[in-house]
């Protein structure tokens, strides 16, 4: 006996069109809407996955061909990270992901730089000729929550002036990115400033402020590359760090900075003032380049 049974073919696929809302607070307690389609879903049998972590079954709330309604759990439920890949699992198929985030309730901000030396209680020395970079960085990293940067650089003074609007030596730097470089030629000679680095997220604002003192004094560039946290597997193992060095290159040749025209240097300037390029190599033609250095 032959049994027909009638069969149909979906062209449609597993997919999320819009999820909403697509951020919550670490508690969780957020009504979260999936919409899409998510046809023979069973919140018994099937998933949706937080960056390949399943959500516990209790938080779906219900669901239909074209609509899931779930919890949204704790953040400390699905993981440490604030930015997860949303994404929904039928048998043994898999939709798109999309981009949550949980709210981050505080922030620290922080400036990384590089172009210039540690003094005293976040002051940092700006020197000659080697170009200043920095970077406003929030912790916990949250990019997707991140709206806006801006940067100001004021007089030590008190005063509220921004230099970088006020300065026409400064006006062509870009300040409403996460990255700003300037060269010291830019500040002048000598002085003392704040540099405010500002991130605009999500209900709030982080900023963070270092103290530059720029000096007239010879400067070689280093910035050594922050490590990843390791295990040291056995005794006596090297910790190769990477250093981005900046040497002075041609911006020390003649006398007006100490050294001859074959970029050796003197033991004086032209005008009898004692320099400190004693204490940087011979040669002022070195190429910037990236160096391991192996530490015991």
């Amino acid at each position: 006996m032959l049994t027909k049974f009638p069969l149909t073919y979906d062209e449609r696929t597993l997919s999320i069109s819009k999820m909403s809302p697509m951020s919550g607070n670490e508690n969780g307690g957020t009504t979260v809407t999936l919409s899409g389609y998510f046809a023979s879903f069973q919140s018994e049998r099937d998933s949706i996955t937080f960056s390949g972590m399943k959500i516990p079954r209790k938080y779906v709330k219900s669901s239909s061909t074209e609509k899931i309604t779930f919890e949204l759990p704790p953040k400390s439920t699905i993981g440490h990270a604030y930015e997860y890949e949303v994404a929904v699992h039928v048998g043994n198929g898999s939709s798109n992901k999309v981009r949550f985030f949980y709210r981050i309730k505080g922030g620290i901000g922080r400036i990384s730089q590089s172009g210039t030396s540690y003094l005293r209680d976040n002051t940092y020395r700006v020197g000659d000729c080697t170009l200043l970079r920095f970077t406003v960085l929030v912790e916990p990293m949250a990019t997707n929550q991140i709206k806006g940067f801006k940067w100001i650089l004021n007089p030590a003074n008190g005063t509220e002036t921004d230099l970088f609007t006020t300065m026409d030596s400064l006006k062509d730097v870009d300040t409403s990115k996460p990255t700003v470089e300037i060269h010291p030629n830019q500040l002048g000679p000598i002085g003392n400033f704040i540099l405010t680095g500002m991130i605009f997220m999500e209900g709030k604002t982080v900023k963070r402020e270092i103290a530059l003192q720029r000096d007239n004094v010879p400067s070689i560039g280093a910035f050594i590359l922050k490590p990843p946290k390791r295990y040291v597997s056995y005794p006596r193992s090297p910790l190769r760090l990477i250093a981005i060095v900046n040497p002075p290159g041609n911006c020390y040749k003649g006398e007006a900075h100490g050294m001859t025209s074959n970029g050796l240097c003197t033991a004086q300037s032209t005008n009898s003032r004692p320099r400190q390029c004693d204490k940087l190599s011979a040669r002022s033609t070195w190429a910037s380049r990236l160096r391991d250095w192996d530490a015991s």
